[in-house]
């Protein structure tokens, strides 16, 4: 879509203006009133973030853990939060290592870097171990996995290791494969990734831009996440009001661990079906991030998978228009349900 010079102009400097109004009057993109935070140190000594929100009841008939997707992090999902204590499921998140507030791995924290999905999957057992299952206020209470993109390949990668902890997952534009290289053969991609790796490890991957700017998500950008330009500019409003917050690209280091990730799942669906647990599993129609080819593949061969469609879906489900996003929801509460966790 071409946007000429005057609808550009009206969308940076009015609709930015709008933007901001919008997300300081609207209650629903507000830190919870409640919203527990907490730092805690991983088994290397590195400063982890946290928060977790209990629903007014007190009683959560689930507590949903929820995963990030790349250069997300927890403020963006308050109005999930919301939505989850609405349904009385209690939320429970961390940034990611190179995420947030959480550690970075670099002198210049723009940079997305990675030293293996195994280390943010050890964060998590940690989190939940000793910060959300030691809960009194959660004990007997099912744990239930809900997570985008980057989060979803963590996710999967953890329940592997740690088949019990789970009693359902849902799954938004999950990681199994990334679009842009879909085309590629896998030997090259081999190639390419291991030796860029060697070679330029902590470099941006090439051709893939740098320190974060607000115009990876402006103007045409946009479409690339999401189709509703409210929950679109999410991201950018805390980015611009904490820039402690900002994400630049990923590094050649993260890209290498990415793959092999994906690889391993793509490899590994009768782990997944070994689990037995329901899966709901959501693939966005006009995703250009995730390859829901892939997805499908792998999900199509787990019994107690159910996989939707939702075609005028950009990749980032969570933060899509309400038509959009309330299929998921009222699809994840249907999931319950029909496993035996009690929903108003």
């Amino acid at each position: 879509m071409k946007i000429d010079k005057h609808s550009r102009y009206f969308y940076t400097v009015f609709m930015a203006d709008t933007f901001k109004d919008i997300f300081e009057r609207e209650r629903r993109f507000h830190e919870p009133d409640d919203l527990e935070w907490l730092t805690f140190e991983n088994r290397d000594g590195r400063p982890i973030r946290g928060a977790i929100l209990m629903p007014p009841s007190k009683k959560p008939s689930a507590v949903v853990v929820c995963l990030q997707g790349l250069s997300e992090f927890i403020e963006k999902y308050y109005e999930t939060a919301r939505t989850l204590s609405d349904m009385n499921c209690a939320f429970a998140m961390i940034d990611w290592q190179g995420h947030g507030k959480s550690h970075r791995h670099l002198p210049n924290p723009h940079k997305k870097h990675s030293e293996g999905f195994t280390e943010d999957a050890d964060d998590l057992h940690e989190f939940i171990t000793n910060h959300v299952a030691s809960k009194p206020e959660f004990a007997d209470i099912p744990l239930v996995m809900m997570a985008h993109s980057m989060g979803g390949n963590i996710g999967l990668r953890y329940m592997i290791d740690h088949p019990q902890t789970f009693k359902a997952a849902a799954f938004s534009a999950p990681l199994t494969a990334t679009y842009i290289l879909k085309a590629m053969p896998k030997v090259v991609r081999h190639f390419l990734s291991t030796h860029l790796k060697r070679f330029f490890n902590e470099n941006y991957v090439p051709t893939g831009g740098g320190n974060w700017t607000a115009s990876k998500r402006e103007g045409i950008a946009r479409a690339t996440f999401s189709t509703d330009p409210v929950r679109n500019g999410v991201h950018n409003y805390w980015c611009k009001k904490d820039p402690d917050l900002q994400v630049g690209n990923i590094t050649n280091g993260w890209i290498y661990h990415a793959l092999r990730s994906c690889d391993f799942l793509e490899s590994n669906p009768g782990k997944i079906a070994n689990l037995g647990i329901p899966f709901l599993v959501a693939c966005a129609g006009k995703d250009v991030i995730v390859d829901n080819q892939v997805t499908k593949k792998i999900f199509e061969q787990v019994p107690t998978a159910k996989i939707i469609d939702l075609p005028d879906a950009a990749h980032e489900i969570l933060m899509e228009q309400d038509q959009t996003r309330d299929v998921f929801f009222d699809e994840f509460r249907n999931m319950l349900k029909s496993n035996g966790i009690q929903m108003p």
